[in-house]
C-alpha cells in the first residue's frame, strides 16, 4: 500500500503542473490577443470616421461648385451666403445649418 500513494502523488502533481502552466500561458496571451481585438476596434473606427468626414466634404465641394456665381470673365466669385452654406453643409450635414452636427467625434 505504501508503493501507491507516491505514485498516485506523482500523477497528481504532474496534472497539477499542467494546470499550472497552462494558466501561465493564458495569462500571457490574453493581454496580447486584447490589444489586438481593440486595436482592431479602433483602427475600424477611425477608418469609419475618415470615410464619414471624406464624404462630408465631397458633398460640401459638389454643392459649392453647383452654386458658385461663375463671371464672364471665367472668374469664379463666391460670396459669404455660399460659404456659410457650405460650412453649414459640412458640419451640420444640411445647407441651413441645423440640427445634430454630421460628423460626430
Amino acid at each position: 500500500m505504501s508503493t501507491s500513494q507516491p505514485q498516485s502523488r506523482k500523477r497528481n502533481s504532474g496534472s497539477q503542473k499542467i494546470r499550472g502552466l497552462a494558466m501561465v500561458e493564458f495569462v500571457i496571451t490574453v493581454p496580447v490577443l486584447l490589444l489586438l481585438l481593440f486595436a482592431t476596434l479602433e483602427l475600424s473606427r477611425a477608418f469609419m470616421q475618415y470615410n464619414a468626414l471624406t464624404k462630408s466634404v465631397r458633398d460640401g465641394v459638389r454643392f459649392l461648385a453647383s452654386n458658385a456665381i461663375g463671371g464672364s470673365t471665367g472668374v469664379i466669385n463666391i460670396n459669404a451666403q455660399t460659404q456659410n452654406q457650405v460650412a453649414n453643409l459640412v458640419v451640420y450635414g444640411n445647407s441651413a445649418g441645423s440640427g445634430a452636427h454630421y460628423y460626430r467625434v
